[in-house]
């Protein structure tokens, strides 16, 4: 180990690495060049508002830095004024941009603003949201300055985070610059530095002051004095800085108050390190934390050096190159770093606001997981094929200008380098799925092929082609974008911009199963927000301190959407001033448009037959408005300005004439026409795209053109099927015939026999009549319902709540789910006449809540969904329900069903629990349920089936607020004359506790004996069951005996029964079945079982033989024993 003066060195390399990058960010555009032929006289061209290399020449004043705003505060990135001549100005029009209070009004004062000097706040400006008012500048990264400059106002660049470079021309006879700063022409005085500094600021040996506030609001990495005399730093304000080297230290504590002030930085350097002794051996060399600076480690290194690392005061300086960390995480946080090279090994890296940390950060392999947050002065970063995540917002806000993560194939999300305004280069990595954020002058970038979602802004790009894989697209501010390219964009779906792309003039995503579009905007650039690392303002402010009025230049005359579309929401279509015509007839799913605004050359507007709602604002020019709408005039008659209805002629389809004259706000149009006919397409696929839907002339030829292939919103690939248009079928995928009335043309698709092989869900649905079903599916990504023969019947996205028709007659249904689901299947107007059957599951583990109602059901099998949470199956015919798969179920609804027993052992989260009329005898739960709500009157059971722990949940699943509850009980048959009552079951509760049981006939109540009941004779009947031990509720039932009953009769034809004395022999029933032999009073005599059953009584008299087989149908007979 060994002690090395490398100070000097440290500095160049520092220094070579920030040039390299900054070289690569000064690659020039085109430069557009205004001239101001006298002071307050320049004047913009709309190519110098949207200019991101922009010269200005001639005489300006303050005044034309607050014009110059209109440009510098959205557009410019590098600004070139070596040729202008700054002149003196004194008023109150400048570029002076104060925080006032709203309630001072009119308060200005004239200002002076020198000859030569960079005016104050000439490229910062006032945000306001009516909560707060802040000061935000221009993300301009460089600045040329007046070849004439004498000096720089105080705060002449304040707020502007991203200017890394200020120079003046070599011929300057006032001033000269060296490495981001400026000085007067001698070398002996600091004028300025750039906010953002990168490397070290070396002051020559001839300085010897500082001008007050050049450093202000700056960030510095490192300051080194070279003269042996005392600089003067006058009053500086707030900066950042980490170090300063001086020779005389002593003498700028007070300047740099906080501030590591030293006389030099000597490079320790540590080889051959070994694992947790890192802190040892540099406390052995005499070295307090405070002394190290400058750092090299090679050899082994843990969890515990980096801690220690991590917490030097002034470190500025680390490599780590050359060592192993063993460790799991390396963290730094908060500190003084100007430079970091990491270690090999496999960890996670964070690294957390360390503002002076610049040059190139090259992540080793190893890295798995990586978050960089808060360090705004790097300059390049190389990802490592090891990572496989990487922290949203991570280097936003930086200066970096080449971010290589080509070898990261393992990372699927990038959501970071947001506000990077010198980024060049983004080199992407095969495999990447979403790209968010991205947000600066990017002019190298390839797209990956699989790519699903694109958010970024600020690119330098003249063409964009948009992948296959693309489903999401939010694209704006690229301002020299000339040619979007969405026509291999066959999966996107959902869009917004592109917006304030003021070079393209065609956008076309007539190719595109488009369905949602936020709007595609060229009104006022946003131009500023509070600091933060919002890539986009995602909120409107307004602005003071400068005057920008107008739209941004656009150049959009062609804007084709397809029929797919749903919605155009957030801003709508703005600005689009060379925009002549707007055709959306095409448009067949549209339902709304948010605005039309300042279309300021819009003549014809074409809009499709069910729109439901938009907004039209200052289109002036409109002459023509074409509507398909054909059955009813449309409500949005208001929609329109004051005075353009008035000014318009409306062409509306043949026969509908009157709708529009009898509405009061169309009827403002003195001109309504009778144009033709109106043409709708729809198919059952929502991602199919059709084209042809809109009005036509009598005759005029319509031609339908349908996609091939369409893809589901599950993801399902379906084949173009046929037309149907009024009675006509065309197989082709292009249709022609000519208008001659008001058609609506289907466009079927279907799924090949894989596809419908693998259905969750198959089954028959049998209807009586024409009626509807209702086809509620909420699936995470999609899901659709195909006929017999494949043909996609209904597809839906995340919500699809869908009244479905249904023929009379027997059809076979499929359903694919896709994702976490829920599913609704049940009678919309017709309840009771479709059943269900033939149902046929697959494995469903995301299903999560299946409900089917009042379709007839009589089976299903659960085993396939075992992830259910919810399920209702009320008012079907289910004998038996077998729920033990479904483990996690927490409410269960089996309602009107004919169902004996329930088994709920296995179902220990069960909260809610509704089994209301059915004829269940026996009710098992978990020992560890714990019931929320049980409602089950209406059955066969009372107190024995209900634990002492269910009282409440018995109530709360109760209707009304009667005290107690009395819950309905019906016996487990229609019982009739000679039947036998068995309520003997009844006589204790679930947890032992006594119930009184009471049964009358007509309102005489009958005896006990023991809970056995002999019905001999027709009348009403009365049940009642009460325990005191539960007093919360009661269970009670009447019915009616008008004679034997047949229902669940066990047929005697064959059965022989003899008697002989007290004793009676059956023989001829069914193996299995049981005989028992009744007092008429209902005590029990004798029982036997098998096929030929023999029984005995005790003495003379009337009894009941009752019979009862292996399938529980019973017959009773009453017979005389003497």
């Amino acid at each position: 180990m060994r002690i090395r003066k490398t100070t000097t060195c440290i500095r160049k390399c520092v220094l070579a690495v920030c040039v390299t990058a900054l070289s690569f960010v000064a690659a020039a555009a085109d430069v557009v060049t205004v001239s101001s032929p006298g002071p307050g006289q320049l004047q913009l061209t709309p190519e110098a508002l949207i200019a991101t290399h922009l010269k200005v020449t001639g005489y300006v004043d303050a005044r034309d830095f607050g014009t110059l705003k209109a440009a510098t505060m959205t557009a410019t990135q590098e600004l070139d004024l070596s040729e202008a001549t700054i002149c003196e100005y004194h008023g109150t029009d400048g570029s002076y941009s104060p925080i006032t209070p709203d309630w001072i009004v009119g308060d200005e004062r004239p200002r002076l603003y020198p000859a030569g000097e960079m005016p104050i706040h000439a490229f910062t400006k006032v945000g306001d949201n009516s909560l707060t008012k802040w000061h935000y500048g221009a993300s301009i990264t460089k600045i040329i300055l007046p070849a004439g400059l004498r000096s720089v106002s105080p705060e002449a660049f304040w707020k502007m985070g991203y200017l890394a470079e200020i120079e003046v021309p070599e011929g300057s006879a006032t001033a000269r610059s060296i490495g981001g700063a400026v000085y007067d022409r001698g070398l002996t005085r600091l004028l300025a530095v750039a906010p953002r500094h990168t490397g070290c600021l070396t002051l020559p040996a001839t300085v010897t002051s500082v001008a007050d506030s050049a450093l202000h609001g700056a960030t510095l990495c490192g300051i080194e004095i070279k003269g042996a005399a005392t600089v003067s730093f006058g009053e500086q304000g707030e900066f950042r800085c980490p170090y300063v080297i001086a020779p005389n230290t002593a003498d700028y504590a007070e300047a740099f108050p906080g501030v590591d002030v030293t006389d030099k930085i000597d490079e320790i350097v540590v080889s051959n390190a070994a694992e947790g002794q890192l802190a040892r051996t540099v406390g052995g060399m005499g070295l307090r934390a405070a002394d190290v600076r400058s750092l090299t480690v090679s050899g082994t290194i843990g969890q515990a050096d980096v801690e220690w690392l991590a917490q030097l005061p002034n470190l500025h300086f680390l490599n780590l190159a050359g060592a192993t960390f063993t460790g799991s995480e390396v963290a730094f946080a908060d500190n003084a770093l100007c430079s970091l090279s990491l270690p090999q090994g496999r960890y996670a890296l964070a690294i957390t606001d360390c503002p002076f940390l610049g040059g190139s950060l090259t992540v080793p392999e190893g890295v798995t997981c990586l978050s960089c947050t808060g360090a705004p002065m790097l300059t390049a970063v190389r990802l490592p094929s090891t990572l496989t995540d990487l922290e949203p917002n991570s280097f936003n806000s930086s200066l970096v200008a080449e971010a290589d993560l080509s070898a990261c194939t393992g990372l699927a999300s990038l959501s970071g380098f947001g506000s990077c305004h010198r980024l060049r280069t983004l080199l992407l990595p095969a495999g990447l799925q979403v790209l968010s954020g991205a947000y600066g002058p990017v002019e190298t970038v390839t797209l990956p092929e699989g790519l699903r979602e694109l958010s970024v802004g600020g690119w330098n790009v003249e063409t964009l082609r948009l992948p296959a894989s693309l489903e999401r697209l939010d694209i704006n501010y690229m301002l020299r974008l000339r040619t979007l390219d969405a026509s291999a964009a066959t999966q996107l779906r959902e869009a917004a911009g592109p917006s304030y792309c003021p070079l393209l003039e065609e956008v076309d995503f007539s190719a595109s199963p488009l369905q949602q579009h936020y709007g595609l905007c060229f009104d006022l650039l946003p131009e500023g927000m509070p600091d933060n690392d919002t890539a986009v303002p995602a909120t409107r402010v307004v602005m003071t301190g400068g005057i920008h009025d107008g739209c941004i230049h656009s150049s959009l005359t062609t804007l084709r959407l397809p029929s797919t579309l749903r919605s155009i929401s957030g801003d709508g279509i703005v600005g689009c001033a060379k925009l002549t015509e707007l055709d959306l007839q095409g448009c067949a799913a549209l339902e709304g448009i948010s605005s039309l605004r300042g279309l300021t050359s819009l003549t014809t507007l074409r809009l499709p037959a069910d729109l439901r709602s938009i907004e039209v604002y200052d289109c002036p020019a409109l002459t023509d408005i074409y509507l398909a709408a054909d059955t009813a005039a449309p409500g949005y008659g208001d929609a329109f300005g004051e005075g353009v209805l008035e000014a318009a002629t409306l062409h509306v389809p043949i026969g509908s004439r009157g709708l529009y004259f009898a509405d009061a706000d169309w009827s403002r149009c003195p001109q309504i026409e009778e144009y033709g006919y109106t043409v709708r397409t729809k198919s059952a696929v929502e991602g199919a795209v059709l084209k042809g839907a809109g009005l036509y002339a009598p005759g005029q030829e319509v031609r339908l053109e349908a996609s091939a292939t369409a893809e589901t919103q599950g993801g399902k690939e379906c084949a173009f099927d046929g037309w149907s248009v009024g009675g006509q079928d065309y197989g082709a995928p292009v249709a022609e015939f000519a208008a001659g009335a008001n058609v609506t043309a289907t466009a079927s698709y279907a799924v090949g026999k894989a596809y419908l092989d693998a259905a969750h869900m198959s089954f028959d649905l049998t209807a009586d009549k024409p009626c509807q079903v209702l086809l509620d599916v909420r699936s995470s990504y999609g899901f659709e319902i195909y006929d017999g023969q494949g043909r996609v019947m209904l597809d839906g996205g995340a919500n699809g709540a869908t009244p479905y028709s249904l023929p009379a007659g027997t059809t076979r249904h499929a359903m694919a789910i896709d994702g976490p689901s829920r599913v609704t299947i049940r009678a919309a107007d017709a309840y009771g006449s479709v059943s269900m059957s033939g149902l046929r599951t697959q494995p469903m583990p995301g299903l999560l809540y299946l409900e089917i109602d009042g379709m007839q059901l009589d089976r299903i099998d659960l085993s396939t969904m075992p992830g259910l949470y919810e399920l209702s199956l009320g008012a079907n015919a289910l004998t038996s329900l077998d729920v033990s798969p479904c483990l996690w179920l927490r409410t269960l609804s089996c309602n009107m069903n004919q169902l004996t027993e329930l088994d709920l052992t296995e179902n220990m989260d069960l909260k809610y629990l509704y089994c209301e009329y059915n004829r269940i005898r026996r009710l098992a739960f978990a020992p560890e349920a714990k019931l929320f709500e049980l409602g089950c009157t209406g059955n066969s059971f009372g107190f024995s089936q209900i634990p002492d722990r269910m009282q409440a949940a018995v109530v709360n699943g109760s209707i009304g607020d009667d005290t107690p509850v009395s819950l309905w009980y019906q016996p487990p048959f229609d019982p009739g004359t000679g039947d036998l009552l068995d309520l003997s079951g009844e006589l204790f509760s679930a947890d032992g506790h006594p119930v009184v049981v009471s049964l009358a006939r007509d309102g005489t109540e009958m005896p006990p004996l023991g809970g056995l009941y002999a019905i001999t004779e027709t009348g009403w009947y009365s049940v009642e069951m009460t325990c005191t031990d539960m007093p919360l509720f009661t269970f009670w039932g009447e019915f009616y005996v008008s004679g034997p009953s047949a229902a669940g009769r066990l047929p005697l034809d064959g059965v022989e029964i003899g008697i002989s004395g007290l004793r009676v022999n059956v023989g001829g029933l069914p193996e299995g079945s049981r005989a028992a032999l009744f007092s008429a009073a209902g005590a029990h005599v004798d029982v036997a079982v098998g096929s030929t059953p023999s029984l005995a009584a005790r003495q003379p008299g009337v009894y009941i033989l009752r019979l009862t087989d292996g399938a529980g149908r019973t017959q009773a007979v009453k017979l005389r024993l003497e």
